[in-house]
């Protein structure tokens, strides 16, 4: 028998943000989730460490792409969800700096269908995960999260009855897409630690600090806007390998490390926040809410033509369209 009073979409679920967003739901008894990874390893792995925690628990799963617009009808008329979460995304930024037509197509055109959807379906809650390479961006996986932003930013000034969230995260600590695995792996082989810059800095939460964050948005069914963490660190890299280094019972002042060169698509320190935004602090959140000093424009003309031509591998078009998108206006 059916007791489900409540179904969560969550796109992107063998991920790193969207493995916190299942297993945190998981254990909500009255929630039935839908769960959608394009990777057939990373969801069958997900599907492994579900069985063993939750043995007897069923899960609806698909092993699709969110750009797939079928399938994103299908899943819109399948179920009738009340909560989206959207952490499908090509986050790496060289890969997609080598791929932008496949940045656009995934990142950009696979989220608005994913907006468009929701709305059409009166779902209640749609969470966008963002990151902080969409502020003043540099390389083509953080421009395509900021037009896509500024694509939420805009349909959220509709009227429906879509209560749409934009989270813009930093790194999670220890995550799998987080520079410690890699560090642990090289430790592993004795390999030299690789470093692009001794003065590099990225802002990181805890995987603790990120479930509060969900627990928080689930139990505020009416929150809308962009949110950032308010808990968020600047740590230098250099001191996470040494930490790394200490925890693995090696020598930090002794193992080998690497000091390569910073690519011109990467920023020594991301900001979580630009210049024409500042936070307003919430009453016992872990979050703040953005506000903005200037508003917010998009050529939506612009955008489609630059979809299109991603779709169609005209990339130094749909390339040139994605740069203007993404200028700050």
């Amino acid at each position: 028998m059916n007791h489900y009073s409540e179904t969560i979409l969550i796109t992107g679920a063998a991920g790193s943000i969207g493995k916190e967003l299942t297993f945190n739901f998981l254990a909500v008894d009255y929630v039935q989730l839908v769960l959608v990874d394009i990777s057939e390893i990373g969801m069958f792995q997900l599907l492994e460490e579900i069985n063993i925690k939750y043995p007897k628990l069923a899960v609806n799963y698909f092993i699709e792409n969110i750009s797939n617009k079928e399938f994103v009808q299908y899943l819109f008329i399948e179920f009738n969800f009340k909560r989206v979460f959207h952490a499908a995304a090509y986050k790496h930024v060289a890969l997609m700096e080598a791929n932008p037509c496949s940045a656009i197509v995934s990142n950009i055109y696979g989220a608005q269908l994913i907006i468009d959807h929701s709305i059409i379906n009166n779902v209640s809650q749609l969470v966008i995960l963002s990151t902080d390479k969409a502020v003043n961006p540099i390389n083509t996986m953080g421009r395509t999260k900021n037009v896509i932003e500024k694509y939420a930013h805009l349909k959220s000034e509709e009227p429906h009855k879509t209560n749409l969230i934009v989270l813009r995260l930093c790194n999670i600590y220890s995550s799998s897409g987080s520079v410690i695995p890699i560090f642990k792996s090289r430790i592993d082989q004795n390999l030299p630690l690789i470093i692009k810059d001794s003065k590099l800095i990225r802002s990181f939460i805890k995987p603790k600090e990120v479930r509060n964050i969900f627990n928080y948005i689930f139990q505020n069914l009416n929150l809308k806007g962009i949110y950032i963490p308010n808990n968020s660190k600047e740590i230098l890299i250099q001191k996470i390998a040494s930490k790394v280094l200490k925890e693995s019972n090696k020598d930090a002042t002794t193992y080998p490390i690497v000091y390569t060169y910073l690519p011109e698509d990467e920023k020594l320190k991301e900001e979580l926040l630009n210049t024409n935004e500042y936070r307003s602090k919430l009453t016992n959140a872990p979050i703040d809410l953005l506000d903005t000093h200037k508003s917010t424009s998009l050529n939506t003309i612009l955008l489609e033509e630059c979809i299109q031509d991603a779709k169609m591998y005209q990339v130094k078009s749909a390339y040139e369209k994605l740069l203007k998108l993404s200028t700050n206006s």
